[in-house]
Order: C-alpha cells, then sequence, then structure tokens
C-alpha cells in the first residue's frame, strides 16, 4: 500500500508539474496571440489608410484623364471632319469642293477662313476630311445646319456618295464614342451622339441625356457592362 501512495502521490506531482508548464505554455500562447493581434490591427489600420491614398490618388487620375481630354477636345472646336468625300477628287481641290458642300446648305465660307483641308489616315475607303476653320462661330453655323445634307443633291459637285459632317473628336472622346457604340449595340442604351464637344447618351427614349467624359462615367452607369469588362 505504501508503494502505490507512493506512486500516486509521484503522478500526482508530475502532473501538477505538467499542468504548470501548460499553464506557462499558454501564457506565452496567450500574450503571442495578444501581440499578432495588435499587429493586426496595425496591419489593418495601415491598409484602411492605403486604400483611402489609393482611392484618392485614383480620383486625382481620373480629374486629370477628363481635363486633358477636355482640353483636347477643346482645341478641336474649330474643326469639322466631312465623310463620303470619293477619293477620286485631288487633294488639292478637297478645300474648293468642302466649301461648295457647305455652300450648299447655306453657308458661305470665305477661303480665308480655312486654316487647313486635309484626308485623315484611315484603312476606311473613301478617306474622311477634316477641314480646321478659323472661327468657332462658322463651324456652330455649319454644324446647325448639317442635316439639310441629307436632302441635296451634290451630283453637280461630281459627288454621287452620301456625305456627312460631324465634329472631329480627339482620341479619347473617340474611344468613348466606340464604346457608347459597343453599349448601343448590346441594347444598354437607346442613343449618344456629340453636341458641340460633348458626347451626350440617353439611356432609355425618356431619359434625360447624360454627359460623358471618362470611361468611369460608363462604368458607374453600366458596372456589369461586357462593353466595359476590359476596363478596371
Amino acid at each position: 500500500k505504501k508503494q502505490l501512495v507512493s506512486q500516486l502521490l509521484d503522478y500526482k506531482k508530475r502532473f501538477d508539474e505538467y499542468l504548470e508548464t501548460m499553464k506557462s505554455d499558454m501564457a506565452v500562447v496567450k500574450n503571442e496571440m495578444f501581440d499578432m493581434k495588435g499587429k493586426f490591427d496595425k496591419m489593418e489600420a495601415e491598409l484602411s489608410v492605403s486604400k483611402n491614398v489609393n482611392s484618392k490618388l485614383q480620383e486625382k487620375i481620373v480629374y486629370l484623364e477628363r481635363q486633358c481630354a477636355g482640353n483636347s477636345q477643346y482645341s478641336r472646336r474649330e474643326c469639322l471632319e466631312i465623310s463620303g468625300i470619293e477619293e477620286s477628287v485631288a487633294d488639292n481641290s478637297l478645300e474648293t469642293l468642302v466649301l461648295d458642300i457647305f455652300k450648299k446648305i447655306g453657308c458661305s465660307i470665305d477661303e480665308k477662313e480655312v486654316e487647313a483641308v486635309h484626308r485623315l489616315p484611315s484603312k476606311v475607303s473613301p478617306k474622311k476630311v477634316i477641314i480646321k476653320l478659323s472661327k468657332r462661330k462658322d463651324a456652330i453655323k455649319i454644324l446647325n445646319k448639317k442635316k439639310e445634307l441629307k436632302d441635296k443633291d451634290l451630283t453637280d459637285l461630281g459627288i454621287e456618295n452620301s456625305v456627312y459632317i460631324n465634329e472631329s473628336l480627339c482620341r479619347e472622346y473617340k474611344f468613348l464614342w466606340n464604346k457608347c457604340k459597343s453599349l448601343k449595340f448590346d441594347k444598354d442604351i437607346h442613343s449618344f451622339w456629340v453636341s458641340f464637344g460633348t458626347l451626350k447618351i440617353r439611356i432609355n427614349s425618356d431619359s434625360k441625356p447624360s454627359s460623358i467624359s471618362h470611361i468611369s462615367d460608363l462604368k458607374k452607369l453600366f458596372p456589369s457592362s461586357k462593353a466595359l469588362a476590359d476596363y478596371t
């Protein structure tokens, strides 16, 4: 019996020692977890600050891109693009022909008010013709009457094709135009157009027009659109 009691006491002693070791280890683990939580909270706070900074930087980038595109489009306010002029027309005859087209819709422009006329590089034929005028008011006058071309016979000018006059778009606005074209094809929007340097869309026939000057404007309106899936 004495031997059994001695063994039990020995087991109890070892158990108590093991329990103390476990308590000590648990205290260490608890302290390590507390330290890790502190580090995690700090990292989470830093991440929140980083996200906030990143968001502000992104907003700044969008603002600068929007301003850059707007300035680029503004610099083209006196430029018009004419499509449908046969490429058989010689380059040195383009200015006279374009001015004659303008006369057809009641817009007589003096050749002194023309700064440049030339064809635009393109794989599509006939290539568009761009004309830069000296005065914005002349460009506006032509744009206001451009629809009258559809009722005009231009065969006396040697033109058999349908001719269209449009505002000249900068690279950024052409990109937006093509995105709107895709949205129209997917039936996400009802219509889109450019009005004196401003790109506008109408989501449905009864909605008010929305101005678009950056891809983020479209992404905000159509976050799930396939046409905008390549933009992040």
